[in-house]
């Protein structure tokens, strides 16, 4: 059983920021995590909460959190800033598509992280971006849909040996740079 909540209004940055994050498991109880107003990353937060919904769940695993800001107005440096807080240490599960990460905001999801599956659709998005995301080897999932990456980003992923799904529908990419990808991680599902 996974619950997901939503936040929906800022009020609860008045008294605490606290995420709901559920164990996925009945025996367990989920502990919230809280950030209090003043703490680092908390005036991104109610900028962000303005923007968008947000739904935080546990993918089932324990720490393994999803985070699903799709549709939201976050910016580079908002992914900065919630990278930092200690709830977002633990992702496995990150959806950012069609908000306003760019390739810079990439810079941030650095390694050491345990990230598997990250949407950026429709984001604006460019080669130099996939550049940043080829140090991220846990890396399972991709979604690229309607960026601007072309045969040369896929390239950058050629190292990620455990990617088995990546969406490239309405890019730049080629069928030869997808033959390539696929020749270099056979493994990997592309939706072209």
């Amino acid at each position: 059983m996974s619950n997901t909540t939503t936040f929906r209004s800022i009020s609860w940055l008045f008294g605490a920021f606290v995420l709901l994050v559920s164990t996925g498991c009945e025996k367990q109880s989920a502990q919230p995590k809280a950030l209090s107003p003043g703490a680092e990353g908390a005036g991104e937060l109610q900028k962000l909460a303005r923007s968008g919904t947000w739904s935080v769940s546990n993918s089932g695993e324990p720490d393994g959190q999803l985070v699903d800001l799709m549709h939201s107005r976050l910016t580079d440096d908002q992914l900065r800033s919630l990278l930092k807080l200690e709830v977002f240490q633990q992702l496995r599960h990150l959806f950012i598509g069609h908000s306003q990460v760019t390739d810079k905001g990439l810079e941030h999801l650095k390694p050491p992280n345990r990230l598997e599956q990250l949407s950026l659709r429709a984001n604006d998005i460019t080669d130099a971006g996939l550049k940043h995301l080829s140090a991220i080897e846990s890396l399972k999932s991709l979604d690229l849909y309607k960026t601007n990456v072309t045969d040369q980003g896929l390239g950058y992923l050629e190292r990620l040996s455990g990617l088995r799904s990546l969406d490239v529908r309405r890019t730049d990419v080629t069928e030869e740079g997808v033959n390539k990808l696929k020749d270099a991680i056979p493994e990997c599902h592309i939706e072209f």
